[in-house]
């Protein structure tokens, strides 16, 4: 049953922002889109706790659970070397739209987070989205004018990623549901999967077809303690016997 007193936030950059606007919907490039009930004021703290790679420049929320598409996944950030993680989170693969047409209207609270001088501050959207004098959406798209990666490309390089995901996903969760993990796909819109267990993980680098190395990390306390290349598969196809294998041995060691 949905929960509306469940409020969820996603933390994302400037160039998310500006997507959401141009396209009414809130969307990862990895189709695999992650919130959080956690409410952070404070972008340093949201990056450690989330575990995200980049600081993030804007929140938006809150979002009542029974305004979202069906979530297949709830779980816990996991730790990694720069960062403890520890924040609930949960995933859709459905787009959350945000005009009338497509799904009942969630108007979106956003919130800038602080820069140098600048104090952080909501920003209130509108039908033009308007900060100021100036209209939002021209506004970010003017400061984006210099990202030397385009969305075209960018869109691009995941639909490839996804690909390969989508060729071993079966295997994967086949494997997850075997040994009791959880499979967590593309966390914050890095392109790696990972099978999640009680204080470690085995992480999959999908960038690469012919080159795709999986990681073993493990963590105590909530920091990571250890983290080791466990191999190089040469191919999509090789990897679900490779982590079974990883499985096997660690199962023997324990």
């Amino acid at each position: 049953m949905r929960d509306r007193r469940t409020l969820y936030y996603r933390y994302i950059s400037k160039d998310e922002l500006i997507s959401i606007f141009k396209k009414f919907k809130v969307e990862s490039l990895s189709g695999i889109t992650y919130f959080t009930y956690e409410r952070f004021d404070d972008a340093n703290e949201a990056q450690r706790r989330l575990a995200l790679s980049k600081r993030p420049e804007y929140r938006i929320g809150p979002i009542p659970e029974e305004h979202m598409p069906y979530i297949p996944y709830k779980g816990t950030v996991p730790p990694t070397k720069s960062a403890p993680g520890g924040a609930p989170e949960i995933y859709i693969t459905e787009p959350l739209f945000l005009v009338p047409e497509l799904d009942p209207v969630y108007l979106l609270g956003i919130y800038k987070f602080d820069f140098g001088d600048e104090k952080g501050r909501f920003i209130k959207p509108c039908c033009e989205v308007r900060f100021g004098n100036e209209v939002l959406v021209e506004k970010l798209e003017d400061l984006s004018k210099n990202s030397y990666v385009s969305e075209e490309k960018l869109n691009n390089t995941w639909e490839v990623v996804k690909d390969r995901y989508r060729r071993i996903e079966g295997e994967l969760r086949r494997i997850a549901e075997s040994w009791g993990l959880k499979l967590r796909p593309f966390p914050w819109d890095e392109m790696y999967v990972e099978l999640v267990g009680r204080g470690f993980l085995i992480r999959v680098d999908l960038k690469n077809e012919n080159n795709i190395e999986l990681k073993l990390v493990k963590w105590r306390g909530g920091k990571v303690s250890e983290e080791e290349s466990i191999g190089r598969a040469e191919s999509i196809e090789g990897v679900p016997s490779m982590i079974e294998e990883t499985l096997r041995e660690m199962d023997w060691l324990e």
